[in-house]
């Protein structure tokens, strides 16, 4: 690996506009980098198994970019309704492809490879009480997909052989096609302060 820095580029964009009194439109951009844990860079080990893959220096940050439109609408000074739809684009994430080291067997080691996917909606419904109280429903659906699921490969199959490589599009593991969520937020003056959220979702 090279042991210069990484220059890049992470641009938010985000714009609201007034269709109506009581209606506005929302528009979001996101592009971010996220460099490797640390884990997934150094590692002195010469031959593991496929559990344990081997550390890769030159691993590259991993990009997501986002987009996400929303209409919002408001019933009264404490009641609103926003739908929203989204989009996350993900690549260059940690993944594994096998290697064999100077005269050692065929191992799995860590690589910017994986890429996923994720599409879905979101409707929410928002009750607000001053400075008070808040509290927030929401029902998400959502669907993701790429070439991989975890950052060390299938972990099942046999030890010390070579993989082969997806050739397609699968669910990743933290696909969660239905989720409802139940958040709160209870103030008393400027002394305390609670707050609670609850989340049920389908595999």
């Amino acid at each position: 690996g090279s042991g210069s820095g990484t220059w890049s580029m992470e641009p938010r964009l985000s714009i609201a506009y007034p269709i109506s009194v009581r209606d506005v439109f929302s528009f979001s951009y996101l592009r971010m980098h996220q460099a490797p844990a640390r884990e997934f860079l150094y590692d002195n080990r010469l031959a593991v198994g496929d559990r344990e893959p081997l550390g890769n220096p030159a691993l590259g940050p991993a990009t997501a970019i986002s987009y996400e439109g929303a209409v919002k609408h408001v019933f009264s000074g404490e009641w609103a309704l926003q739908t929203s739809i989204f989009f996350r684009d993900a690549f260059g994430q940690v993944g594994v492809e096998d290697f064999s080291t100077f005269a050692g067997p065929v191992d799995v080691r860590y690589v910017s490879v994986d890429q996923s996917s994720t599409l879905g909606f979101e409707c929410a419904a928002v009750h607000v009480v001053g400075d008070r109280l808040r509290l927030e429903g929401s029902y998400t659906w959502m669907q993701a997909w790429g070439n991989e699921s975890r950052p060390g490969g299938d972990p099942y199959g046999p030890m010390r052989v070579a993989h082969t490589p997806a050739i397609g599009d699968q669910p990743v593991s933290w696909d969660r096609r239905h989720s409802f969520m139940l958040t709160g937020q209870l103030r008393s003056g400027d002394r305390w302060s609670l707050a609670w959220s609850s989340m049920v979702g389908s595999p």
